[in-house]
């Protein structure tokens, strides 16, 4: 399995909260792991280039 996929598969602890706070903590939680995993492939692509 590759970094950006395991990045990917990162799971979503419940929280505790409003139903609010849980989906606004859910978005934050998807797009971290899709700017992590973005960052790793590109980090990648470098490494390959050089």
């Amino acid at each position: 399995m590759t970094l950006h996929n395991e990045i990917m598969n990162i799971p979503c602890d419940p929280i505790e909260g409003t139903e609010s706070e849980v989906r606004a903590f859910q978005l934050g939680h998807k797009q971290a792991r899709h700017a992590a995993a973005e960052l790793a492939a590109r980090f990648s692509e470098w490494q390959n280039e050089a």
